[in-house]
């Protein structure tokens, strides 16, 4: 009775704070994972005590039997701690984003936290930059609260990495690259989803695109782990997580918004301008606040070696990346450059 009413409710975390004490009740072992379920849950977004929380959490779940958790866990990969109204903001998923970034150079590499704007600042300073939030006021390599307005013709985008909230949304959004894709700003982001995520006992997301390859994908970690992988490339695609199988036997066209909208993630379309930042859609009257970083690097190289760790601490803790095809993908042949073989653009 007691699980069919978590099932039938999954945003509702009374059902579950009733099962917690059941469990206790009789002394079952299990509660420890409601319990610090429910603890996490209770904890603001941001708090600097999530941390713990969150590593709490991990551990007393990765102590659980799987079919049990099956049970307790009826819609992964959105975990059971997320609040309800973190889930339905006012907008929802990427057509703001499509929107934005086909008008342009259609890749990039972004970072999205679900933490409040200022944890998500004061992280990416100290991890990336090492400096205390008022070094790096004093420096200005944060730049807090600053302009943001619509966008304009032929404008050059700045060097920072803008970073903004909306209004009545839980996620902070980081723009590493726009319109342009490099190696470097694709492991930073990864690196610093991963640690911000277990620092900010929250999820965090990569998210990326590549035009010459015609591949997108993301990297989700939740509280220090990644917990899923997904990457549609041309005809192909992988897909590896913790929580599920394959959700799909082949990549669906609204990826990866099938993912995004259930986390209540909404990606608006947003740039850098030294001194503001362009927000066109949904607006600039739907951001809360909005802060540019400088997190440049001196350029290196990066050796190979480097290049196999980071991967492989990325996929660390999966045990299968399955192979997934693109039945409606069609390899454009015997026809110009930037032209499709039935006289259309090529994608990208």
């Amino acid at each position: 009775m007691l699980l069919a009413a978590i099932r039938s409710a999954p945003l509702d975390p009374g059902p579950r704070r009733d099962y917690a004490d059941w469990l206790e009740s009789r002394d079952d072992p299990r509660e420890a994972y409601p319990l610090a379920e429910d603890t996490l849950r209770r904890a603001p977004l941001g708090d600097p005590s999530r941390g713990v929380l969150g590593r709490a959490w991990r551990e007393a779940r990765a102590a659980q039997d799987a079919a049990w958790l099956a049970q307790v866990e009826p819609t992964p990969p959105v975990p059971p701690w997320l609040p309800a109204d973190a889930r339905t903001p006012p907008h929802q998923g990427l057509d703001d984003w499509f929107a934005r970034a086909g008008q342009g150079h259609y890749q990039w590499v972004l970072l999205a936290v679900l933490a409040p704007i200022d944890a998500v600042s004061r992280g990416l300073l100290e991890l990336r930059a090492g400096l205390t939030p008022e070094a790096a006021l004093a420096s200005g390599a944060w730049v807090r609260g600053v302009l943001v307005t619509r966008e304009r013709e032929y404008e050059r985008i700045g060097p920072g990495v803008p970073v903004i909230q909306l209004r009545r949304h839980a996620w902070t959004v980081a723009m590493y690259c726009s319109f342009h894709f490099t190696t470097q700003a694709y492991h930073d982001a990864q690196s610093d989803a991963l640690a911000l995520s277990e620092r900010l006992g929250t999820l965090a997301v990569e998210y990326s695109a590549e035009d010459t390859s015609g591949t997108m994908g993301y990297h989700l970690f939740e509280c220090g782990e990644a917990i899923e992988y997904a990457q549609d490339a041309a005809g192909e695609g992988g897909f590896a997580s913790q929580r599920r199988p394959p959700p799909w036997p082949s990549f669906p066209r609204d990826f990866p918004d099938e993912v995004f909208r259930p986390l209540g993630l909404h990606l608006p379309g947003f740039y850098d301008l030294p001194g503001a930042v362009r927000v066109e859609v949904p607006g600039p009257d739907a951001v809360a606040r909005a802060d540019v970083l400088d997190l440049r690097r001196p350029y290196r190289n990066i050796e190979l070696p480097e290049m196999v760790e980071h991967d492989t601490r990325m996929m660390t803790g999966f045990d299968t990346i399955h192979r997934l095809a693109d039945p409606e993908y069609e390899p454009y042949l015997g026809h110009q450059d930037g032209e499709a073989a039935d006289g259309g653009d090529v994608p990208f």
